[in-house]
């Protein structure tokens, strides 16, 4: 009986230095944290499959879209002070640069069409509150066909940022470089 009343302090005790950890303390906006970048090429296809996956730490949890969000400040398109309707960089809340090396420097390129790998992600919690959770984003790449600006071999870097429900922009960060079809 005595084992069996020690026993319960000790959880007890446990129970309430556990409760006593405090909740990690982060910035409303968002921060962002380069983990990991690869690729699988499917060369049947002359395709790359490139996945991204960042860290995220949120002081308020305000992260994610979901399909409901299409009013503003979300919205396709927006007015702008000149009174022309504009397309409206929130209606993606994450935004990803491919950047192909050239001349010994990464350089921005462009897809045809004004092709974008831009996008949503969803909703991450639903009660708010500090966040901290891994993301990956994955992207298709066509190598060399259909006026792609890459092709296999070509060494590409990619540059990523987020933005939470408030419109708070993360920091931008770099992948680390791939080579595209290997």
């Amino acid at each position: 009986m005595n084992q069996l009343k020690h026993l319960f302090y000790i959880i007890i005790g446990f129970l309430l230095i556990a409760g006593c950890v405090p909740e990690p303390s982060f910035p409303d906006a968002p921060n962002i944290q380069f983990l990991s970048v690869t690729n699988s090429p499917f060369p049947e296809r002359s395709l790359d499959s490139v996945y991204v996956s960042i860290l995220i730490e949120d002081g308020d949890g305000d992260l994610g879209l979901s399909s409901n969000d299409i009013d503003p400040p979300y919205s396709p398109t927006i007015i702008d002070g000149s009174g022309n309707e504009v397309q409206n960089r929130f209606v993606n809340n994450f935004f990803i640069t491919v950047k192909k090396k050239v001349n010994g420097n990464f350089e921005a390129v462009s897809f045809p069409g004004g092709t974008s790998f831009n996008g949503r992600f969803p909703i991450l919690q639903e009660n708010r509150g500090a966040l901290e959770v891994k993301l990956n984003y994955g992207i298709g790449l066509f190598l060399g066909v259909l006026q792609s600006p890459v092709a296999k071999g070509d060494e590409v870097i990619f540059e990523v940022q987020i933005v939470d429900r408030a419109l708070n922009e993360s920091n931008t960060i770099s992948t680390e470089p791939i080579i595209l079809g290997e």
